[in-house]
């Protein structure tokens, strides 16, 4: 039975803990994350479900998205 997963992610203001951006991928496997996040100078990597995807770290925007990987872990 397919669900539909959805994977959250939040920045926060390092100095206030204020909320910056939030951002919701649709992911629709299980384990959502399992290996946690990957920042490299402005873009944020999320390995969710069988995909992988890159946000600007500054705003939650989408800048690329695979779903091309075969594996559910370790696309980060």
């Amino acid at each position: 039975e397919f669900r539909r997963v959805l994977f959250r992610s939040y920045a926060l203001d390092a100095d206030t803990g204020g909320l910056v951006w939030k951002k919701k991928l649709e992911v629709g496997y299980l384990p959502a994350i399992c290996e946690g996040l990957v920042v490299r100078g402005d873009t944020l990597y999320a390995g969710a479900g069988r995909g992988l995807s890159a946000l600007n770290a500054s705003d939650g925007s989408r800048f690329w998205k695979n779903e091309d990987f075969g594996q559910a872990c370790g696309t980060v």
